[in-house]
C-alpha cells in the first residue's frame, strides 16, 4: 500500500509542479510577445496603449475600460517617468512596487511579478519605454488557477482510487497467498 501511495503522491506532485511552471511560462511568453511592440523608438505604441493624448499629458488621460484586445483578462497600466503618478489605461489599478517605479524612472530590464488585486491574482510584466516611464502589462491568472484547481482535484481522485485499488489488490493477494495456510490451520484444528 505505502509504495503505491508514495508513487502516486510523487507523480502527482511532480506533474502538478510542472504544470504550474508551464502555465506560468505560457502567460509570461504571451506578455513578453506583446511587450515587444513597446520597443518602438518613438514610443508611439506606448502612448496609444496607455490612452494618452498626443501631448503625453497624463492629466488628460481617460479611462478606456478595456484591456489588451488580444489578451482576455488583461490590464494595462502606465507609470510616468517620475515613477510616481499612475496613468491607468484600463479599469482598475495594479499595485506598483518600488522596483516597478524605479524601472520607470531609471529604465533597465523588464521584470515579471505577481500581484494580488480585488479581482484576483495578476501576472505583471513591467517594461521600460523609450523616453522614460514604463508600461505594465498584466494578465489575470484566474483561468490558470481554475485549470490547476481542476487538475489538483483530479490528481486527488486518481490518487485515492489508486490507493483503494492497491489496498483491495493487496488484500486479495494476501488472502490468496494465505489460503493454503488457513486450510492447513483448519485441518490441524
Amino acid at each position: 500500500r505505502w509504495p503505491v501511495f508514495v508513487a502516486v503522491l510523487a507523480v502527482g506532485v511532480t506533474t502538478y509542479a510542472t504544470t504550474v511552471r508551464a502555465l506560468r511560462n505560457e502567460v509570461d511568453q504571451t506578455l513578453s510577445a506583446y511587450s515587444r511592440r513597446l520597443a518602438d523608438r518613438d514610443g508611439r505604441f506606448a502612448v496609444v496603449l496607455c490612452g494618452l493624448v498626443a501631448t503625453g499629458d497624463p492629466e488628460r488621460n481617460e479611462d478606456s475600460g478595456g484591456g489588451i484586445p488580444e489578451l482576455p483578462g488583461s490590464r494595462v497600466q502606465c507609470l510616468t517617468s517620475a515613477g510616481q503618478r499612475l496613468v491607468t489605461a484600463t479599469s482598475g489599478r495594479l499595485p506598483a512596487s518600488s522596483a516597478d517605479r524605479a524601472l520607470a524612472r531609471r529604465g533597465g530590464s523588464a521584470r515579471f511579478s505577481t500581484v494580488e488585486t480585488e479581482e484576483g491574482d495578476y501576472r505583471v510584466l513591467t517594461v521600460p519605454v523609450p523616453g522614460g516611464g514604463a508600461v505594465q502589462l498584466a494578465r489575470n491568472l484566474a483561468e490558470a488557477e481554475r485549470t490547476l484547481r481542476t487538475l489538483r482535484n483530479r490528481y486527488l481522485l486518481v490518487g485515492l482510487l489508486a490507493l483503494v485499488a492497491a489496498t483491495a489488490a493487496g488484500w486479495l493477494i494476501a488472502r490468496r497467498a494465505t489460503a493454503p495456510l488457513a486450510h492447513l490451520t483448519d485441518a490441524a484444528e
